[in-house]
Order: structure tokens, then C-alpha cells, then sequence
């Protein structure tokens, strides 16, 4: 499980985006140049929607809800569906 929270860590998604960034520009495809807003749009809603839930994690930590890790993810292979 800490294997699967690792892969969905900004520390793992950051440099994905940048390859799929790199990769897409580079083969002229129009969708290369809407990486970097999905990167910074995701950081943006999950700030704030952990700003406008604020549920605490199960065991009493800061922002478990929702899950960043799950955004992140998401947004990240959100262009490979299209």
C-alpha cells in the first residue's frame, strides 16, 4: 500500500507530467501544451478543496480529505483517455 501512495505522491506525478509534457510537445500534439494548466489546476482545487472540506485524517492529522493523492492521479491520466 505505501507502494501504491508513492505512485500517486506529487514526488512521482511532477516528473511524469514533465515527461508526458516533453513527449507530447515534441510529437506536435495539441494536447502537450494543456499539461502544465492541468498540473497547476490540480494543485489549485486540491488546496482548496482541502481549505473547504478540512476533514482531519483518521487518526487526527491535518487534510485527509480529500485525497490529493487520488486528484493528482487522476488529472494525470485524464489526457491519455482522450
Amino acid at each position: 500500500m505505501r507502494a501504491l501512495t508513492l505512485l500517486g505522491s506529487g514526488w512521482v506525478l511532477l516528473p511524469l507530467a514533465a515527461i508526458g509534457y516533453v513527449l507530447l510537445r515534441r510529437a506536435g500534439h495539441p494536447l502537450g501544451r494543456y499539461v502544465p494548466v492541468a498540473v497547476v489546476g490540480a494543485f489549485v482545487l486540491d488546496g482548496l478543496s482541502k481549505w473547504l472540506v478540512s476533514r482531519p485524517r483518521p487518526r487526527g492529522t491535518e487534510y485527509g480529505f480529500p485525497s490529493g493523492h487520488t486528484l493528482g492521479a487522476t488529472i494525470l491520466s485524464a489526457p491519455s483517455t482522450v
